[in-house]
């Protein structure tokens, strides 16, 4: 049958996946000695904070629209479930920021955190096909490109350590 998702349970998943993101950039953060690398980490958890914050603002204002119990669904993939929503909700990611040792090297770091925001693209983009409001399409493809911004920066990083 597959999962069955309204478009404010689409925003709570993007919410949470901003949430995570920052509790991972953080954690990161703490295990390096690097104040250049540490400040880097901690720029990138304030820009999840504001990712969080349009989606919470996205996500009120469909709501108060009434289209927040729309069943998500789109004419390029109709009553498909979400595969990245599944990733995120089925906890296959998990709380990464507490999967820390404090024995990851700097580069292993990175590359979870390279992971994650790829995990976090494709699941922005399957909740961008859901939605039907160029403006809302519009305001996640910024999200979209902010975060392959992030891997571009991490990569970069990757590179040094």
């Amino acid at each position: 049958m597959g999962i069955r998702l309204n478009i404010s349970d689409l925003f709570d998943m993007a919410i949470q996946v901003e949430k995570d993101a920052q509790a991972f950039f953080k954690g990161a953060a703490s295990f390096y000695a690097s104040p250049q690398a540490r400040q880097m980490l901690l720029d990138l958890a304030t820009m999840e904070a504001e990712h969080e914050a349009i989606f919470g603002v996205l996500k009120d204002r469909i709501v108060s629209e009434g289209r927040g119990g729309a069943p998500a669904g789109s004419p390029d993939v109709p009553g498909v479930p979400l595969i990245a929503a599944g990733v995120f909700v089925n906890g296959i990611q998990g709380d990464l920021a507490k999967q820390f040792t404090g024995r990851e090297k700097p580069h292993e770091i990175v590359r979870r955190a390279i992971q994650f925001e790829k995990d976090t693209i494709v699941f922005l983009v399957d909740l961008k096909a859901f939605l039907n409001d160029p403006a809302d399409k519009a305001h996640v493809d910024t999200i979209i490109r902010e975060e392959l911004g992030h891997v571009v920066k991490l990569v970069g990083h990757l590179g040094q350590t």
